[in-house]
């Protein structure tokens, strides 16, 4: 997109580092003319739009000139819209469920609390990376960790971390206190080595070394594991304008307002995503198996058991299907 947009300014003989609301819809208007299709629209207005946003602070993306260019494409060229299947969050869930949250040593535990912000509660990793232990903020029944805004860096989004009631023994404001209580509340909440945060790279490996220790197959990105839990929460009823406010899609929520809480106190989605499958007994038995046939190390140790992973990936997952909502 970028190279895009510098080809286009350079040939028309403006600024590509100075883009304003009038260049911007040049730019797009340009992308119609051309018959690009409007999903390329869509992408180009949310790309280009937050990275210039983030110098200026000036959020073109919600200009009503651009919206109506954005809108107008879709109607006269119109995408079929794709079905897209995930797989059942259950494999991660029935692990955390047998892991004993104090044997954790500090990688496992750290890879656990980054699985768990981005499958429950849609936190980006560079977002993880970011996140200071110390501006821990803490309630009776929920902490809030503090996410830093995009457009501004000097102001934070908090982000509630609670229990679950539908899974007692999977609870991400155990494994965040816990967090807390190693590095005693200073420092990143995700760290390596000495206690340095983890980059965004990094959260995504973590992440992955938690969902090689369970059945799920591997084609199952760490990134895949937000679209998982919303998957699942859609599948079970809950609203899809709350889906898409906790996703972030709803317009406005995308630069990370400071005044949008991720739903506050609001427990549906997680305990939606955290209710097991009543009717799947049988592939819930076949993971209960799978998770036997690891040692107690393996279970609480940073190592990867991807070779087991390779053994066994043709075994049939549960899955569930949401319509994704585009930004």
């Amino acid at each position: 997109m970028l190279a895009s947009w510098v080809k286009f300014a350079t040939s028309n003989n403006l600024d590509y580092l100075n883009l304003t609301i009038e260049t911007f819809i040049q730019y797009l208007e340009h992308l119609h003319q051309e018959s690009v299709s409007s999903n390329v629209i869509e992408q180009a207005r949310s790309a280009i739009s937050t990275i210039f946003s983030m110098g200026s602070g000036i959020r073109l993306s919600l200009d009503e000139r651009i919206s109506r260019i954005v809108k107008g494409s879709k109607k006269i060229n119109p995408q079929e819209k794709k079905i897209k299947v995930y797989h059942d969050p259950e494999p991660l869930l029935l692990m955390w469920e047998r892991q004993s949250i104090s044997q954790l040593d500090d990688n496992t535990l750290v890879a656990r609390m980054a699985t768990m912000l981005v499958l429950f509660n849609s936190v980006r990793f560079r977002e993880m990376s970011e996140i200071l232990q110390e501006q821990t903020i803490k309630n009776q029944y929920s902490y809030q960790i503090l996410i830093k805004t995009k457009n501004d860096l000097t102001n934070c989004t908090r982000v509630s971390i609670s229990h679950t009631a539908t899974r007692e023994g999977v609870s991400p404001l155990n494994t965040l206190k816990e967090c807390l209580k190693r590095r005693q509340n200073k420092g990143p909440l995700l760290w390596k080595k000495e206690g340095k945060p983890l980059s965004a790279n990094e959260v995504s490996n973590y992440i992955k070394s938690q969902i090689r220790k369970t059945s799920l197959p591997p084609d199952c990105e760490a990134y895949m594991l937000k679209h998982i839990g919303l998957s699942k929460a859609g599948r079970a009823g809950v609203n899809h304008d709350k889906i898409r406010e906790h996703a972030r899609w709803a317009p406005g929520s995308r630069m990370f307002e400071l005044n949008y809480n991720l739903l506050g106190e609001d427990t549906e989605i997680i305990d939606a995503i955290c209710a097991k499958n009543k009717n799947n007994k049988q592939q819930e038995e076949q993971d209960i198996r799978w998770l036997e046939e690891i040692s107690e190390e393996e279970l609480i140790e940073g190592d990867t058991i991807a070779s087991k992973m390779e053994q066994n990936g043709s075994n049939t997952r549960n899955q569930l299907s949401l319509k994704e909502p585009t930004e």
